[in-house]
């Protein structure tokens, strides 16, 4: 949920780069983003934090990660479209990643629906998704963009309350839609 401070982040990164004042639309945008992050975190009271200084951390770590990868490649992804880009990207930081986490060292069992369940998870949650998203930046930009992205969290923590039977309070479905 933290992520969705990326808004309030890109936004004034536009602000800076064009040089101007944000609009009563944006304003508005960054105040229901602020508002829905407290509700989710907070469930409302504000003397009841739910949230550990390590997930504040990478909470904030996210958003910032967001606002990073949605301008760093746009003059990229204009060069040389959004594949060779994600490509390269992907390739960069599995061998970082792998540098660091040796994979290889792991031992793993998987049946035929875990290996599934993997190659699902690389080309359709990783692959495609980061394709679309930044052929989507491409087409409309990054400001327009991150706002959109905003929902990704908002339907995880959705999917997680649907499926996964995670407890909400009235303050987290107020958060919800003030994000949104």
């Amino acid at each position: 949920i933290l992520q969705t401070l990326n808004v309030i982040m890109m936004a004034f990164l536009s602000c800076l780069h064009f040089r101007r004042l944000p609009t009563l639309r944006e304003n508005i945008s960054v105040v229901l983003a602020l508002v829905g992050v407290f509700l989710m975190v907070t469930g409302g009271t504000p003397s009841h934090m739910l949230l550990s200084p390590q997930g504040l951390f990478w909470g904030i770590g996210a958003a910032i990660g967001s606002v990073i990868y949605t301008i760093l490649p746009n003059r990229l992804i204009v060069k040389w479209g959004t594949i060779p880009v994600n490509g390269c990207a992907m390739l960069i930081g599995g061998i970082l990643l792998s540098s660091v986490s040796h994979p290889w060292t792991a031992s793993v069992s998987l049946d035929i629906y875990g290996i599934l369940a993997i190659i699902f998870i690389i080309l359709i949650g990783t692959v495609a998704s980061f394709t679309l998203f930044l052929r989507g930046v491409g087409d409309i930009g990054p400001v327009k963009a991150t706002f959109i992205g905003t929902l990704e969290p908002v339907s995880a923590a959705f999917s997680s309350f649907l499926w996964l039977n995670t407890p909400f309070c009235l303050a987290d479905f107020f958060g919800f839609i003030c994000i949104l």
